[in-house]
Formats: C-alpha cells, sequence, structure tokens
C-alpha cells in the first residue's frame, strides 16, 4: 500500500526528500482459536459500483503476522487418516 500512496503523496509536496508517515488504522479481531489479532485496516473505496473493499494486513515479523501463519494451516491437517 505504501508504495502506491507514498508517491502520490509526495509527487507535488515542496519536501519530497522528507519522510513521511502513512498510518493506517488498525483493528483488533477476535479469533476463537488464536486469539485478539491486531492488524491494519485499509479501505479502498470503489465509488462507481458504491462498494469498499477491506484489506487488512500483518506488520512483518510481528505476533499478528506469526499468528495469521498459524491460523493459514489451523483445520488443514487430516486426523482420519490411519497411521
Amino acid at each position: 500500500m505504501r508504495d502506491v500512496l507514498e508517491p502520490a503523496a509526495t509527487r507535488n509536496c515542496p519536501h519530497r526528500d522528507q519522510p513521511i508517515t502513512i498510518a493506517a488504522p488498525r483493528k483488533t479481531l477476535h479469533h476463537p482459536l488464536i486469539g485478539a489479532v491486531t492488524l491494519n485496516c485499509d479501505v479502498l473505496d470503489i465509488t462507481d459500483q458504491d462498494q469498499q473493499a477491506v484489506i487488512y494486513t500483518a506488520e512483518p515479523g510481528s505476533p499478528a503476522e506469526e499468528a495469521l501463519r498459524l491460523l493459514s494451516v489451523i483445520g488443514t491437517q487430516r486426523t482420519d487418516v490411519p497411521g
């Protein structure tokens, strides 16, 4: 997201050489297996369709990223196959 927003935000900025911070709202989701996970939340408006796309991302290396990785494999193991 930063790769898209940062160039647009600094294109006409007189202080282009200074770093900018784009803060994403954060949302804490509660999952029954992995507990609370705090994620960045970006909302993209699709105005001509009267819709919104919500994108949740975890900070790289954060506990939230680890929790999402764990969630991606929970339930994929087969327990009905004889040993």
